[in-house]
């Protein structure tokens, strides 16, 4: 799974970040800068969250005022051989990449060979009636109603070389979950197409253009699509967590390693490069880097917190802007917080690794206003909801799915492994006790919550999202704090 978010897939808004969202210009006034942060601080922190979360390798990058002030790798790029993770490796990025080809399809509108208002079919002529209505905007904000292949119950082999026409016929055939524009829904099956589309309309495979048009301007030099067999200086191996122990990362053909929606490799180094020709608006006008970091309108009026391969936040009345990505035994995340020029760079080498916790922990200590604000038990007026959680919860912890709490999208998510991993984990738990809500916020068109579950003598994090009309559960996640 190529996911974009924090720890779960599809979707995960942390008590903490249960918040207001709000989309801003890139050209608003700036706050005075960070000051440089303290080495010995950032080391001490990293670590500890590199011991706690069993990360094998991970490498770093801050840069403040557009300037890289600190790079580093820590612990091991290769367990196996006993290669140090250095600033150089280089990691597979995963859904990072989904900003590159939004990039990519923008630079073809500018070139006056696309519109992001085009049918889908102009281009993918083999769409099916039902996409009819689909448009390169509603691919870009994950608003178009196709599936995650996973999500769809029609799961790609990982063992299986696709071409780009076997990829499109696949998706023609996934069930649409909902009309164009009305729900905001993370597909990495969007993004896998708009690799296509720029192959079609380009002439040269994605991978191709992203190093002409972008990397080789940039000089982003160790970054490129992700091709298993080439010979990659300092790359760094992906390792997995199962039943406690480190195993290495799971074969996936090539060809899936390198698609639209997750196929890129790269340092922190280059991306730290990426996040100042942003900062300085290299490659495209100031209007359309607008457009990237604009919050999409779903027909309803709503608005749902994200752009072209970003999500876009606010905190303490500053926007801010980041994506993560898991896959294949990697988690990166990217953070920037533009108005106050920080920027922080996680790459890891674990599957189960939560990047974004530690790229916030290290931009709070870098400024200690950027740091998320703390959970603290709220009133609960929905009762009912805690209610229909708790049985949720429990049916989960037996291994079962309570259907008629979830919606027929949320329900496709817990397949026998997922339900198998989740009786094996928290069913050798002390019973549930107290639920408090700590956190709420209508995004778009869901409801985000977040409760602090007693589990023995523990506390542990339930984070939901709700259909709002619905009132059916989304996406579900318990981790402990």
């Amino acid at each position: 799974m190529k996911s974009s978010l924090r720890r779960f897939a599809p979707i995960v808004i942390t008590a903490a970040g249960l918040i207001a969202f709000l989309g801003a210009r890139t050209a608003e006034a700036q706050d005075q800068p960070a000051a440089d942060p303290s080495q010995t601080e950032i080391d001490a922190f990293v670590r500890e969250q590199m011991r706690e979360q069993r990360i094998p390798g991970l490498s770093l990058a801050v840069t403040i005022d557009n300037e890289l002030i600190f790079t580093k790798g820590y612990g091991a790029a290769n367990v196996e051989l006993r290669s140090p993770a250095l600033a150089e490796s280089v990691y597979e990025v995963a859904s990072l990449t989904k900003q590159f080809v939004a990039v990519a399809v923008l630079l073809l509108n500018q070139d006056g060979k696309l519109a992001l208002d085009d049918p889908v079919s102009r281009y993918l002529p083999e769409a099916p009636p039902a996409w009819e209505k689909i448009t390169l905007r509603h691919l870009l904000t994950h608003t178009s109603g196709i599936p995650d292949y996973d999500d769809a119950g029609q799961p790609l082999d990982p063992h299986r070389d696709y071409t780009e026409d076997e990829l499109v016929a696949r998706a023609t055939k996934l069930p649409t979950k909902f009309a164009p524009g009305v729900r905001w829904n993370y597909s990495n099956t969007a993004y896998v197409l708009l690799g296509v589309i720029v192959h079609r309309v380009s002439g040269v495979f994605y991978g191709d253009f992203l190093r002409t048009r972008v990397f080789s301007r940039l000089h982003m030099g160790n970054t490129n699509v992700n091709r298993p067999d080439d010979l990659l200086p300092f790359r760094a191996a992906g390792y997995r967590l199962e039943a406690g122990l480190l195993k290495n990362q799971e074969y996936l053909a090539p060809t899936q390693c390198a698609t639209g929606d997750g196929g890129i490799v790269s340092t922190v180094v280059d991306l730290a490069k990426w996040d100042a020709a942003i900062q300085s608006g290299a490659l495209l006008p100031p209007d359309i880097w607008d457009q990237i970091f604009k919050p999409v309108t779903l027909n309803s009026g709503k608005s749902f917190p994200y752009g072209f391969g970003w999500f876009i936040r606010e905190q303490a009345g500053r926007p801010y802007y980041e994506h993560s990505g898991h896959l294949q035994g990697f988690a990166s995340h990217i953070l920037r917080f533009p108005r106050v020029r920080v920027s922080v760079v996680v790459l890891a080498n674990l599957a189960q690794a939560d990047p974004w916790e530690i790229a916030h922990g290290v931009a709070s200590l870098i400024r200690p206003d950027l740091k998320p604000p703390a959970d603290h038990p709220i009133d609960d007026g929905e009762p009912a909801v805690t209610d229909l959680l708790r049985r949720t919860l429990g049916s989960l912890r037996n291994g079962e799915v309570l259907k008629d709490a979830f919606t027929d999208e949320g329900a496709n998510a817990y397949n026998a492994e997922v339900l198998a991993d989740f009786k094996q984990r928290l069913g050798k738990l002390p019973a549930f006790g107290k639920y408090e809500l700590v956190g709420r916020a209508e995004v778009g068109d869901q409801t985000e919550y977040g409760y602090w579950v007693q589990v023995g003598e523990a506390k542990w994090l339930l984070e939901v999202a709700l259909d709002t009309d619905a009132g059916k559960v989304e996406r579900l996640q318990f981790n402990p704090l």
